[in-house]
């Protein structure tokens, strides 16, 4: 159906000059289990869904992780969720349902907690890809990218 994506700072980073590197944490977070890693999927669908059912995507951002809230405005999240808008995407049948995931959550080298899966509801499955990182004890969301156009074999 649609397709809306916002960079990650990771991705940002790999594009600009092999001079500038990225800082490496210290101490990288634990990854989250399998029951945590599912609810925070499911409270950034949940976030998400609100904004585009509200088209304010305002919550979305105030929720974001602070280089996210640099590089992107609720302004620009909306525009890169128009689509969603625009075709009514609903994603409320998915949070009823467990995540199933193409890879396990895992926290990178950078501290980056990358959860990849999808809700396989009808008609369309929401395929997700997110990202997150540490702040102020909390992940917050550092990059998103949901799809409903795709079927579970893609």
């Amino acid at each position: 159906m649609s397709l809306g994506m916002v960079a990650s700072d990771a991705e940002a980073a790999a594009t600009k000059s092999t001079k500038t590197r990225a800082k490496i944490p210290s101490k990288l977070p634990a990854t989250p289990n399998g029951k945590r890693a599912a609810s925070i999927v499911k409270v950034t669908l949940v976030t998400l869904n609100n904004a585009v059912l509200t088209r304010n995507f305002s919550v979305l951002w105030s929720q974001s992780s602070y280089k996210l809230r640099r590089r992107y405005s609720a302004a620009k999240l909306r525009r890169a969720f128009a689509p969603f808008i625009r075709q009514r995407v609903d994603l409320a049948p998915a949070l009823n349902l467990q995540p199933l995931w193409r890879r396990p959550p895992r926290v990178d080298a950078h501290g980056e907690l990358r959860l990849l899966g999808w809700f396989h509801t009808q008609p369309r499955v929401v395929h997700f890809d997110l990202r997150y990182v540490r702040e102020r004890g909390r992940w917050r969301l550092s990059m998103i990218e949901v799809d409903t156009t795709r079927s579970v074999k893609d």
